[in-house]
């Protein structure tokens, strides 16, 4: 059993219907809980496994951290609003862990990926300059290197630009 009396082998999900969600848990022996019934749509659900807390991402483009009470009841702990605009441009805001405690966001609005680190509360913007967002981009870290690559219509992937860094920053564009 994890803390709060809920087995380690936990799932959690939302439910979408008409403009609101569910977030839900169940684990692997049959039990499930309410996590938060929100008033909007969750575009995303990402499990913080180093502090057993949810980064959810809703439709207005706000992101939401949920943390157990020691009542082992949910409960919100933090809202941030991204500066991504509203309808398309919302939907279009992708999140994803870019490293340990930092979260990294992007958009079709803006040519820069945007990392929050939860642990020191951080905020850092990475720009790429000449790169066409609304284009499928990969940019792989090693460590103390990344390397920015565009994926051309065929499929190919070409060189666009590296730098040196010491941020432990990872980020996927367009489903990648």
């Amino acid at each position: 059993m994890a803390e709060g009396g809920m087995p380690a082998n936990s799932v959690y999900y939302g439910v979408n219907v008409e403009g609101r969600s569910v977030l839900k848990w169940a684990n692997d022996q049959g039990y499930q809980g309410l996590v938060q019934d929100m008033s909007e749509e969750v575009t995303g659900l990402i499990y913080y496994a180093d502090k057993e807390q949810l980064v959810v991402v809703g439709a207005s483009s706000s992101l939401y951290l949920f943390g157990r009470g020691e009542d082992g009841l949910w409960a919100g702990l933090t809202r941030m609003k991204f500066a991504t605009g509203t309808g398309e441009a919302a939907g279009s805001l992708q999140v994803c862990w870019a490293g340990n405690h930092t979260l990294a966001s992007a958009s079709e609005r803006d040519s820069v990926v945007r990392m929050y680190n939860f642990d020191t509360e951080d905020n850092y913007v990475l720009q790429i300059l000449g790169l066409d967002i609304s284009k499928a981009m990969l940019l792989v870290y090693d460590g103390s290197r990344a390397e920015v690559f565009k994926v051309t219509d065929s499929n190919e992937c070409l060189p666009h630009a590296g730098f040196d860094t010491t941020s432990k920053a990872l980020a996927l564009n367009n489903d990648s």
